[in-house]
C-alpha cells in the first residue's frame, strides 16, 4: 500500500523528499558530532567499569612516578643545584615525545644549563602522572615539598581537569599553591594548552589567572603562542599530547619565561 502511494508522487515532488530525508539526516549527523566533540572531556556513567579502570591505571603510573621523583631527588640531595619540580598530567609526563630526554621537562633542564662551564645549576624533575587530576596530586606535592625541597614548582594543569568540577579545581590549585609557599618554594602555573580550545578550557585557564593573581605568582599561557607556532612543523600527536617538536618548542618558550622567576627569586 505504501508503495502504490510512492509511485503516484510525481519524481520532483519524490526527489524533494529525498533531498528533505538526506538534509535532516545530515542535521542529525551534525548535531550527534558537536555533541560528541563538546563532551569528549566526559565520561558516561554507563560503563562503570571504565571508571574503575582508570582509577587503576592512575593509582598504578602515581606509584610509579612517585618512585621515579623519589630517586631523582634522592640523586640530587647533595647537589648544589637550584631543583624545578614540574607536576602536571601526561602532557607534563611527556607523552607524544619519542624518547625521555626529549620530553620539554628534559629538554628545559638542557637549556638551563647550556654554557655552564661549572656543574650545572639546575635540575629539572618530572613529576607528570598520566590521567591524574589537580585534587590527586595535592598530596604528592604535599610529599615531594618535605621529601625533595624543591626550590619551584611548576603546575600544567587544565585538560582533564575539565571532567573536575571548576570548585574542585580551584581548591586543588590552591591547596598546592599555598603548600609551596609554605615550604619557602616558588610556585608557577601554566594553562595546560591544547590543540585548540574547545569545551569548558577557557574557563579553567581563567581560573589559573584569576588564582595567580589572588597570590602575585606567575602565570604562562602556551595556547596562543603554539597556535602561531602550528606552522613551523608538526606540534600534536593528537589534541593534548605535544611532538618531540612541540616539546623542544614548549621548552624554549618555559626558558624564556622562567629565567626572570628565577632571578627574581635570588
Amino acid at each position: 500500500m505504501v508503495l502504490a502511494v510512492s509511485l503516484d508522487v510525481p519524481g520532483r515532488q519524490l526527489g524533494f523528499y529525498f533531498l528533505m530525508i538526506n538534509l535532516t539526516l545530515l542535521v542529525i549527523g551534525v548535531l550527534a558530532y558537536l555533541l560528541v566533540a563538546e563532551r569528549s572531556d566526559w565520561y558516561p556513567g554507563l560503563d562503570r567499569s571504565l571508571a574503575e579502570k582508570e582509577a587503576y591505571f592512575r593509582e598504578g603510573e602515581s606509584a610509579r612516578v612517585e618512585r621515579q621523583v623519589a630517586a631523582r631527588f634522592a640523586d640530587l640531595a647533595d647537589e648544589d643545584l637550584h631543583r624545578i619540580l614540574f607536576v602536571g598530567s601526561s602532557q607534563t609526563w611527556g607523552a607524544g615525545a619519542r624518547r625521555a630526554d626529549e620530553t620539554f621537562v628534559s629538554q628545559l633542564e638542557g637549556l638551563l644549563n647550556a654554557g655552564r662551564a661549572e656543574m650545572p645549576r639546575y635540575a629539572c624533575v618530572n613529576g607528570g602522572i598520566s590521567s591524574t587530576r589537580a585534587p590527586d596530586l595535592v598530596p604528592l606535592v604535599e610529599r615531594w615539598l618535605a621529601d625533595g625541597r624543591p626550590d619551584m614548582v611548576v603546575i600544567n594543569l587544565s585538560s582533564n581537569d575539565m571532567a573536575t568540577s571548576m570548585v574542585d579545581f580551584d581548591s586543588a590549585i590552591r591547596a598546592m599553591v599555598d603548600s609551596i609557599l609554605d615550604a619557602g618554594a616558588r610556585p608557577v602555573l601554566i594553562q595546560e594548552p591544547r590543540i585548540m580550545v574547545e569545551g569548558r578550557l577557557p574557563l579553567y585557564h581563567q581560573r589559573l589567572e584569576t588564582i595567580a593573581g589572588d597570590y602575585g605568582i606567575p602565570v604562562i599561557g602556551l595556547q596562543e603562542f603554539l597556535r602561531k607556532a602550528n606552522r613551523e612543523g608538526f606540534l600534536w600527536w593528537d589534541k593534548v599530547h605535544l611532538t618531540s617538536f612541540g616539546q623542544s618548542l614548549v621548552a624554549r618558550r618555559l626558558h624564556d619565561e622562567l629565567l626572570p622567576v628565577i632571578a627574581e627569586a635570588g
